[in-house]
């Protein structure tokens, strides 16, 4: 992740939505989520304002809801929501393999205590998304590794962006960039590509669009903090007393696993006071101005 990164833009994506359903073979069944991708090994969902992955082989059914497709976004100076991000994502042919990682905790500079949910797709390709999750701060793509100087990687990553744009002016300003390194700035909203040698790139390339003055209204205070993220430990999963088989569920596949946390990054730059480094719950939202983890009730014993 390199930075923060914030538009300032109109979405024109529109994006379907789905009201599914995956019957497991356990008896559970989940409800009102969205299925993103299906391959041999897992299905992907989009869940509350979370990614979970579940094992082909844990799968009964998946039973696809009606379709409702929402009007285009119209409102000026929002991002298009997590939901719209990840849909468009998850149907770029790039793209595969969708899953949700831990997103480590930032706790000094430009990105102190600024939320965010951090996925890989293909082949060493990162998206994250930042702050409220059904009205975003900022986005940002980038490649690493063998993908670093792939030319066609990074015009899959130009293309995602610019289909993030509502202006043409933007996109113009997006694609005229160089791709070695470059910044351009448009009516207070920065377009930036940042290399593999910056400081501040952890290795990869990088696409970022932001508003150093909407990233200062997405920080989270101590409070929030604690109450949305969990050590950047993997202990044995202890469940919460006097809870129901829907609740437990719903709490199980929220928390993350031991394959997952190991795509965490660390950050380069600790707090001073050698604090334990913390990840951002899979699942949090926002309400009433601040920062809750969601509980969803739509897992549901098959009868």
């Amino acid at each position: 992740m390199k930075r923060i990164v914030v538009l300032s833009i109109v979405a024109s994506v529109c994006v379907a939505v789905f009201a599914d359903s995956v019957a497991l073979k356990s008896g559970v069944a989940i409800n009102e989520c969205t299925v993103l991708q299906e391959n041999a090994g897992h299905v992907v969902l989009l869940y509350g304002s979370g990614i979970i992955r579940v094992d082909r082989g844990d799968v009964d059914t998946v039973t696809k809801g009606a379709l409702n497709t929402p009007p285009p976004a119209d409102v000026p100076n929002h991002l298009p929501s997590y939901r719209s991000i990840v849909s468009k994502l998850s149907s770029e042919a790039w793209a595969t393999d969708l899953q949700q990682i831990p997103a480590t905790v930032v706790s000094v500079g430009i990105m102190r205590n600024v939320p965010y949910k951090s996925h890989k797709v293909g082949d060493n390709y990162e998206i994250n998304v930042y702050g409220d999750p059904s009205a975003p701060a900022g986005f940002e793509i980038g490649i690493k590794n063998g993908l670093l100087n792939d030319e066609k990687a990074r015009a899959h990553c130009v293309e995602f962006v610019s289909s993030l744009l509502n202006d043409s002016a933007d996109r113009d300003a997006l694609r005229a960039l160089k791709k070695s390194k470059d910044l351009v700035t448009r009516n207070g909203v920065t377009y930036e590509i940042t290399p593999a040698t910056d400081p501040d790139a952890y290795d990869g390339w990088w696409i970022s669009v932001y508003s150093e003055t909407a990233l200062n209204s997405v920080r989270a205070s101590d409070k929030e903090l604690a109450a949305i993220t969990v050590p950047k430990v993997v202990a044995a999963h202890v469940p919460t007393p006097n809870q129901s088989a829907e609740q437990l569920e719903i709490e199980r596949r929220n928390a993350w696993n031991q394959e997952e946390m190991r795509h965490a990054r660390t950050v380069k730059i600790i707090p001073l006071n050698g604090a334990q480094e913390r990840v951002y719950n899979r699942d949090y939202g926002r309400h009433e101005g601040a920062y809750v983890p969601h509980h969803h009730k739509t897992i549901t014993m098959r009868r």
